[in-house]
């Protein structure tokens, strides 16, 4: 080494979109931290990805563990701007807003036409008809992860109610082989 050459630092990164938060605990991947300050748990990053470049959520410095039989690591391409970020909360919170209003369009709370939520949401099966006894586990299934999202975010509690009853209608089907 050099006189005026120092250390590289790394650190953990997971590869997570915009919107989504990480914990420090989860896995990640090893890259160079090829900035001047030092790295903070929390600063999302772009990384190299299978398609060209992907965001990333910076878990940890990386440890000498971590690091053990790694060959060379990629740098971080860049930090990534608080314009970005914004736009991907709004994004995510239009997604959302569009999800919640299919379902409730779904359930028969509201009017209007069905149309596909973006991924990350549980698939809207289903309100009302009759189905196999497999095919309405599934219904079920999907409109009880409905009704816990409802409840997890604070949903109107006749919304929750619509929610829980539809799931649990299908769970009567599954399991009477008939509709209730």
């Amino acid at each position: 080494m050099g006189l005026f050459s120092r250390k590289q630092t790394a650190v953990i990164v997971a590869y997570r979109e915009l919107a989504r938060s990480a914990d420090p605990t989860d896995h990640g991947y090893a890259f160079v931290w090829p900035f001047g300050e030092t790295p903070v748990s929390g600063t999302r990053v772009v990384v190299p990805g299978m398609d060209g470049q992907a965001f990333g959520i910076v878990l940890r410095e990386a440890t000498a563990k971590d690091l053990k039989g790694l060959g060379t690591l990629k740098p971080i391409k860049r930090l990534v701007t608080q314009d970005e970020i914004e736009k991907a909360h709004a994004k995510q919170g239009a997604e959302t807003d569009k999800f919640w209003k299919q379902a409730q369009i779904a359930a028969g709370l509201e009017r209007g036409r069905r149309a596909r939520v973006g991924e990350g949401f549980p698939e809207i099966h289903p309100a009302t008809g009759s189905a196999t006894a497999e095919d309405a586990d599934v219904y079920g299934r999907g409109w009880y992860r409905i009704w816990k999202r409802a409840v997890d975010e604070g949903r109107a509690t006749e919304e929750q109610a619509a929610y829980r009853a539809i799931a649990y209608r299908w769970f009567a089907i599954r399991d009477n082989g008939e509709s209730v």
